[in-house]
């Protein structure tokens, strides 16, 4: 039910650990990569992502119960679908992401998300399906089809000139 990936890792492959019944995982800051599927449909319910992961693959945390997740300024990529279908409440999305992709936080319970200042793409229904109330959102974004559909709860949008 837990694992403890060693000092020696510095990349987690392609669905490495995915349809288990992990509920702790301890990722070392040697570690740059999170594949895509890692930890999919998982029973994960809190994650520390270290200050040295700079991609978080598709579907890496997808169909687990997570209720919140920062993601450090080491990340600039987010995947599609990375982190769909969680209980994620709150999201903070770190200066350095430049593209958070489709689906990454669709079907979740988020009620706030603060998407940090490097972001240039927010993918296709990226925040769908969720409770948000509060939305900050820096300035030049691409904002693809359907990114925030289903917020109907949405009562306030801060986007920054």
């Amino acid at each position: 039910t837990s694992v403890t990936i060693p000092d020696s890792v510095i990349s987690i492959g392609k669905s490495a650990f995915s349809h288990n019944n992990l509920t702790s995982v301890t990722i070392p800051d040697s570690v740059t990569e999170i594949g895509d599927n890692v930890f999919k449909k998982n029973l994960l319910t809190e994650v520390t992502i270290p200050d040295s992961i700079t991609t978080i693959g598709k579907g890496a945390f997808q169909n687990n119960q997570l209720t919140s997740v920062i993601i450090p300024d080491s990340v600039k990529e987010i995947g599609d679908c990375a982190f769909e279908r969680n209980q994620l409440t709150s999201v903070v999305i770190g200066n350095s992401v430049t593209e958070i992709g489709e689906g990454a936080f669709s079907n979740n319970e988020l009620t706030s998300v603060i998407i940090g200042n490097s972001v240039t793409r927010i993918g296709k229904g990226a925040f769908l399906n969720n409770k948000l109330k509060f939305v900050e959102i820096p300035n030049y974004v691409t904002i693809d089809e359907n990114a925030f559909d289903s917020n109907t709860k949405i009562e306030y949008t801060y986007i920054h000139f």
